[in-house]
Order: structure tokens, then C-alpha cells, then sequence
């Protein structure tokens, strides 16, 4: 498969295997991704800017729990001192992807909307083990896109 395309057929199949430990129920976690998007009031002085909470679940396959993890001492570590204790890995996450039978996967604009746009204030909501009941804020540190099938987000407490 060295030096082929990946189809999207074959980013719908990947999708569909990563929501097997979800289906299973070995995914306790559940990730929201929190966006503040600010939306201009024409009819106000100076177009004044309203502020609306947009929240969307993050999943793989049919609506399934992405894959939460603590990094470990070894990956802190081995980060130079850019991870910190306290970090999570969401992922693997499959990129968007259309097929004759639908689309799915999650974009990575999604998870990483352009600098300067209105809508980059973004925050991921996890609950599950070691979580706050209703779950914590963190905030995206990194993407990690080196794969053509698969990316994770890297996310930190922000202490609310």
C-alpha cells in the first residue's frame, strides 16, 4: 500500500474500527469541543459583538468516544519540558473524509480554527476517570498531524 492514495472508503473503515473499544464501552471519556463564536449585531451601535457558546461532541465512527490518555513521565520527558504533568492525548482521530455512504471523521480546521478568526477561542470539556463530576476545561496545546489517517490533540487543565 506504500506510495498509494488513502481513499476516503478506507478513512470510513479506520473510522469504524476506532469506534470499537466505544461500542465495547472501554471509552469512559467523553470530549466536547467548546467554541466561543462572537457575532456581529448589525442593528447595535459600533456592531457590537454577541458571544454565543457553540459545544460539539468530538466522536469516531458512529457517534463513539475517542481514546483519552494521561501522557506518561516518558512522553513529558521527552518533550523537552513542552508537555507537562497533567496533559491528555485525544486521538487517534480520523480526518474528514465523504464516501457514497456518507461522510465523517472530524477536520482538523475543525479542531484548529485559523488565527484571527472570530471563532478561535476554542476549549475541549472532558469528563471521565480522575475528572471533576461535569466535567474540566483544557485548552489545545498541539495538533499532532503526522499521519495521512490519523491525528491527536494534546490538551492542558486550564483550571476551571
Amino acid at each position: 500500500m506504500a506510495g498509494e492514495l488513502i481513499t476516503p472508503e478506507f478513512l470510513a473503515m479506520i473510522d469504524q474500527v476506532r469506534s470499537i473499544p466505544g461500542k465495547l464501552g472501554v471509552h469512559t471519556w467523553s470530549v466536547t469541543m467548546v467554541r466561543q463564536v462572537y457575532d456581529r449585531d448589525p442593528g447595535q451601535p459600533h456592531g457590537r459583538l454577541t458571544k454565543l457558546t457553540v459545544e460539539t461532541p468530538i466522536t469516531v465512527g458512529d457517534g463513539y468516544a475517542p481514546h483519552v490518555e494521561q501522557l506518561t513521565a516518558q512522553d513529558i520527558v521527552s518533550s523537552g519540558g513542552f508537555y507537562k504533568t497533567g496533559d491528555y492525548r485525544i486521538g487517534p482521530l480520523t480526518p474528514e473524509y465523504t464516501t457514497d455512504d456518507g461522510s465523517g471523521g472530524t477536520a482538523v480546521t475543525d479542531i484548529d480554527p485559523a488565527l484571527g478568526t472570530v471563532e478561535n477561542a476554542t476549549d475541549f470539556r472532558l469528563t471521565g476517570p480522575g475528572i471533576r463530576s461535569g466535567g474540566e476545561l483544557f485548552k489545545k496545546i498541539k495538533t499532532e498531524t503526522n499521519k495521512s489517517t490519523s491525528y491527536y490533540i494534546v490538551v492542558r487543565r486550564t483550571g476551571t
